[in-house]
């Protein structure tokens, strides 16, 4: 499911949006250990592409990417991401804590929402 592979950032307005935005650049692994990604700017937002996925999964590919434009609420990012396959986009909220990130996207304003734990990868 999309909201399963939801994670990452976008267009840092103010500086503590951009200090944010900078600690989730990098390389991170999802907690179910079956994705690897690069998140990275990505024109005016952040994208978070597959690197890795592991070989027995068919409906992940490397090189696969979804965009985030989030901005600082307080201690998390909040705003949307964009699947580009699909052309669907979800509310999304990450919250980064050294090497530790997690993610959670909903739908039907929030009545339905799945979060998604990621280590950095050093």
């Amino acid at each position: 499911m999309v909201i399963a592979r939801i994670l990452i950032i976008a267009l840092a307005l103010s500086a503590s949006s951009a200090q944010a935005a900078d600690e989730l650049m990098g390389a991170w692994q999802r907690g179910d250990g079956i994705a690897r990604v690069k998140v990275a700017p990505c024109g005016k937002v952040i994208c978070m592409t597959n690197i890795y996925i592991r070989p027995d999964v068919t409906d992940e590919k490397v090189g696969e990417r979804i965009e985030f434009d989030v901005k600082s609420s307080g201690a998390d990012l909040a705003g949307t991401v964009l699947d580009p396959k699909t052309g669907k986009s979800y509310s999304a909220t990450i919250v980064v804590d050294g090497d530790r990130m997690s993610t959670r996207g909903c739908i039907l304003g929030g009545v339905i929402c799945k979060s998604t734990e990621w280590t950095r990868i050093r």
